[in-house]
């Protein structure tokens, strides 16, 4: 008898989720849901990336609860690092 996970394997459905962090097909193994953030990674690697980028306040806290306010002063903090990286200036960006 096939177990569900080998039939799946067999037809190339995948058996996780992508990995939120890198997109790979299959990935979402490993869960960061224990610290509460509902995440799904696939390797440590990409759960230190995930980590650095709460920290940094670029990626809501919990996947779950993210608000239009939240994700705009998000984007608007990425744009700020991507000029800033370039070498440009950014100005009248005020977060409140």
């Amino acid at each position: 008898m096939i177990s569900r996970y080998e039939l799946n394997e067999l037809m190339g459905i995948p058996n996780h989720s992508p990995c939120d962090v890198c997109s790979k097909i299959d990935g979402g193994r490993m869960s960061g849901s224990h610290i509460g953030m509902h995440y799904r990674v696939c390797s440590d690697k990409c759960y230190r990336r995930l980590e650095m980028r709460i920290n940094n306040e670029l990626v809501p806290f919990d996947k779950e609860e993210e608000t239009v306010e939240q994700l705009m002063r998000i984007r608007i903090k990425q744009l700020k690092h991507q000029l800033k990286s370039a070498g440009i200036k950014p100005n009248k960006t005020i977060i409140k």
